[in-house]
């Protein structure tokens, strides 16, 4: 019997490939031959007084058999399976990818950048505006304009740009260009600060519930809204409108233009003094200071007290202008 049992006890390599179904007949007759024994061993012992097996001992001795012989064998080749199995996932496929590097990136940067190696800055100082403003966008560059009024150039010319010229740059770049003047001074009906301002007039003439107005503060534009407003709704439609002139800012009032130009009227109506029809008065909506504006040297401290008094800081009072009817709604 333990002739039998010695493939349980000793590792032969050759064993380790057996299938789990080689084992299990192995096994099987084994277990046969096993039996039998015992079964022979019994009608021995109970053939004499005394020598009689017990049955349960029998039964016993043959399930643990059944156990070491087919069940720790099948087990056992289970879990060589399950380890042949996750050493086979992990191993890579010869048509897996390479993990990809920063170096194909890297690469494709390169040529990106080298097509445009050749573009810079131009050289505009001196050159007028409308010039200026063509040269760069016939290079594919973005421009905003900054005014200088302290320079000494001629106005509406190219004092500086940044980056200087001879700068490399990407198509698309942003070039500041900063000009001699103010945005007052350019009165050419052509010129792109006079068109921008037409098209932002226009634009705020055709949504009069949304605007008091505009002025010009420095290099920009700023756009007054009516409360309520929101600059996230027009800042695309007034860019494209003062693009690429003007720079456009916004703010809000705390009247509507609807208000004002309401107390405008009644200001101009002239029933709030009886000495009203003789004051020569220039009105005008003025969106910087969310107000009217009363000009006219022939105002006097009473006329200023009774508007005050009626309309609070709605108004606003310049005693020094030459009168004249201005501008209506916007200045």
């Amino acid at each position: 019997m333990a002739s039998d049992l010695n493939w349980l006890h000793e590792r032969d390599p050759a064993s380790e490939s057996t299938s789990r179904w080689s084992r299990s007949r192995q096994g099987q007759s084994v277990l046969r031959g096993v039996l039998d024994r015992i079964a022979a061993g019994s009608a021995e012992l109970g053939s004499g007084p005394g020598k009689h097996l017990h049955p349960a001992l029998i039964m016993a001795a043959a399930a643990a058999l059944v156990f070491a012989v087919m069940v720790i064998p099948l087990a056992l080749g289970l879990v060589s399976q399950s380890s042949n199995d996750v050493s086979t996932d992990r191993t890579p496929t010869s048509g897996s990818e390479a993990p990809t590097t920063g170096s194909s990136q890297a690469e494709e940067e390169r040529v990106h950048l080298g097509a445009v190696d050749n573009l810079a800055v131009p050289s505009l100082v001196g050159v007028s505006e409308p010039d200026a403003l063509k040269t760069l966008e016939a290079l594919g560059l973005e421009a905003e304009l900054r005014w200088r009024s302290d320079s000494s150039s001629d106005v509406g010319t190219v004092i500086r740009t940044d980056p200087p010229a001879g700068t490399p740059v990407l198509e698309g770049a942003l070039v500041i260009v900063e000009m001699a003047g103010t945005l007052e001074s350019i009165d050419e009906e052509t010129h792109p600060v006079q068109v921008a301002l037409k098209n932002v007039q226009t634009l705020i003439d055709s949504f009069p519930g949304s605007f008091v107005g505009h002025y010009v503060d420095g290099d920009a534009l700023v756009v007054v809204l009516n409360p309520g407003v929101a600059e996230q709704d027009w800042a695309a439609q007034f860019n494209e409108a003062a693009a690429p002139a003007l720079a456009v800012r916004f703010t809000s009032c705390n009247r509507s233009g609807f208000d004002l130009m309401t107390i405008l009227e009644e200001i101009a109506a002239r029933d709030w003094s009886p000495d009203a029809a003789a004051i020569s008065l220039g009105l005008r909506v003025d969106p910087r200071e969310c107000a009217v504006l009363v000009a006219g040297s022939g105002l006097t401290d009473g006329d200023v007290a009774l508007l005050t008094a009626r309309y609070g800081d709605a108004v606003t009072f310049d005693r020094t202008a030459t009168p004249s009817r201005l501008p209506l709604p916007h200045g």
